[in-house]
């Protein structure tokens, strides 16, 4: 019996097995064929482990990617929780009340202080509920005037009076302002309520004493006109009568009565310039004071002009710094300097008056000092000096005056918004300083 082998073999006479594998004489061939391909196959692979590790390092960024977004996420939501901590500790420290609303003026939060003030919770607040504190005949207007600026996104600041507790009213100061996104579309307001009724009071007060001092001011001008007029006819009369009494009595006539007749005069004489110092006085800055930029140099060369005659019978010195220009009524300035430098020269000691005037620039003020060698004054008397008619010399012979001077210096510069003062020791001299304010930048 044939083998498998042999059956199969004959099978297919005449016509050869192919054999399994190739000959041995093509074993070239099929080698460089396999080499290609396993060579293709290596590279496939190499190919697909490159793109797996590719695949892997962008799922391992993604992950992180997604762990960052998670973090910022966090940080974001805690720092606008912070952000939300630090608002509602704000508002609930501070004086005043403060609101946000929705972009048509619907309330959505508002502080402690602005429920405090309107006597409510914040759900009776809630959307316009607030409105219900606004004083009954003016909650209209104010609505109206609310929803014209949400209209328009105009800021709002407006006065409106609401009912506080037990029904007293307060005076409070509303400012709105809008708030926009990125493309300038509002999306919401926020605002605050100031209570200012105390600071009305003050200001209805002060009201108050400005038309007392109006009406004080024009009775002081009144007063004055009668001290002008009224005051001095019979001074003249009695002056006149003297002289007549003077002229009707004998050339040999007691000399006592001449000399009182004398003494009726210069009494007279006396009272009229107090009556026009006075006048004087009372008058000045009436009209208001005339501020300009004003050369302090050229007001003294023009003071120092009219005190020619006396500087040169006293053989007083005067010297000076270089002096500035300030914001000053020019007229008014010059009567400063004239009544300093006249005390100067009339209260002097034995040796010829030497006077020197400086100034310098403070962070606010001109300074300005005008030093004597004069007899002095004793600290006592500093504040009296400045005192209308208080002279602390009788001698008026030697010291001539009214003690008007230095009250005139200290309403002038006062009223320029600056002060007056002096140091002084007796038998040295003195050195009288005052202030004019700088204008200030804006």
């Amino acid at each position: 019996m044939p083998s498998r082998k042999e059956q199969t073999h004959a099978k297919s006479p005449g016509k050869p097995a192919s054999p399994p594998y190739p000959p041995v004489g093509g074993s070239g061939e099929f080698m460089g064929h396999w080499q290609t391909e396993m060579a293709e196959l290596r590279q496939r692979v190499a190919d697909t482990d490159q793109a797996l590790r590719q695949a892997l390092a962008e799922l391992q960024d993604t992950r992180q990617q997604l762990r960052d977004a998670r973090t910022d996420q966090a940080k974001t939501e805690a720092a606008l929780h912070e952000i939300e901590q630090r608002f509602r500790l704000l508002g609930e420290s501070i004086p005043f009340g403060i609101w946000i609303s929705d972009p048509q003026g619907a309330l959505e939060y508002a502080s402690p202080s602005f429920l405090e003030m309107t006597q409510m919770t914040m759900e009776e607040a809630r959307g316009l509920g607030w409105t219900r504190s606004l004083a009954p005949e003016l909650a209209s207007l104010f609505l109206e005037q609310w929803r014209y600026h949400t209209q328009t996104g105009q800021e709002w600041e407006t006065e409106h009076c609401i009912r506080g507790e037990n029904g007293e009213r307060r005076t409070v100061l509303i400012r709105g302002r809008p708030v926009r996104d990125a493309h300038g579309r509002i999306t919401s307001w926020v605002g605050v309520h100031l209570d200012i009724t105390a600071r009305k009071k003050i200001e209805t007060s002060l009201a108050e004493h400005v038309r007392k001092l109006s009406r004080i001011n024009a009775e002081l001008e009144q007063f004055a006109s009668v001290v002008s007029h009224d005051l001095r006819s019979p001074l003249t009369s009695i002056s006149g009568c003297a002289q007549l009494l003077k002229e009707l009595l004998p050339n040999q006539s007691d000399p006592e009565v001449t000399e009182l007749l004398d003494n009726i005069q210069n009494s007279v004489r006396h009272m009229g310039r107090l009556i026009k110092g006075l006048l004087t006085y009372a008058q000045l800055g009436r009209d208001g004071l005339k501020i300009s930029q004003c050369s302090t140099q050229r007001v003294l060369t023009n003071v120092l002009s009219s005190l020619r005659a006396v500087v040169t019978e006293t053989g007083a010195q005067i010297t000076h710094d270089p002096l500035p220009v300030v914001q000053a009524d020019e007229a008014l300035l010059g009567q400063v300097f004239q009544n300093l430098l006249e005390n100067a020269i009339k209260y002097r000691g034995q040796s010829p008056p030497v006077v020197h005037i400086s100034a310098r620039s403070t962070d606010s003020h001109w300074l300005f000092s005008v030093k004597d060698n004069g007899i002095g004054i004793e600290a006592r008397h500093f504040d009296k000096i400045f005192q209308i008619f208080q002279r602390l010399h009788d001698d008026e012979h030697r010291y001539p005056g009214l003690g008007v001077g230095l009250a005139t210096c200290k309403k002038i510069v006062e009223e320029h918004g600056g002060q007056i003062w002096l140091e002084s020791t007796p038998g040295v001299g003195s050195i009288f300083h005052f202030s004019l304010p700088q204008p200030q930048a804006v």
